[in-house]
């Protein structure tokens, strides 16, 4: 799921749907977030394998994927539960870069990896 601001301003569409900037805010707890603010399609996060000006070498793709594993699994170490609370200029559901920000919930699916 996903929270995110509704007012949008200035959109324009977006360059690259399949590369956004996410930044991370805050981690929070799953269980203290209320379903009611969840809305919006979900959508599938992975580690950066190259960039639309450079192809990564091996090596590089290999550090992405571990330190994205890293993060699933320490969201969920233990008796953990938690999740990213991210935001971008980046509307997904348009595809449109808006002036408003959009805020997103980042969850950790470590079983599927």
């Amino acid at each position: 799921g996903e929270i995110r601001d509704t007012a949008e301003t200035s959109a324009t569409k977006m360059p690259n749907p399949t590369q956004i900037d996410l930044q991370v805010d805050h981690v929070v707890s799953l269980s203290a977030v209320s379903d009611s603010l969840l809305f919006g399609w979900p959508y599938v996060l992975s580690y950066q394998d190259s960039s639309p000006d450079q192809l990564f070498s091996l090596s590089e793709v290999e550090e992405n994927a571990k330190a994205f594993s890293a993060v699933c699994q320490a969201l969920q170490h233990g008796d953990r539960d938690d999740g990213l609370l991210c935001h971008s200029s980046v509307n997904l559901d348009s595809g449109t870069v808006t002036a408003s920000q959009c805020n997103y919930l980042a969850v950790p699916l470590c079983d599927s990896l």
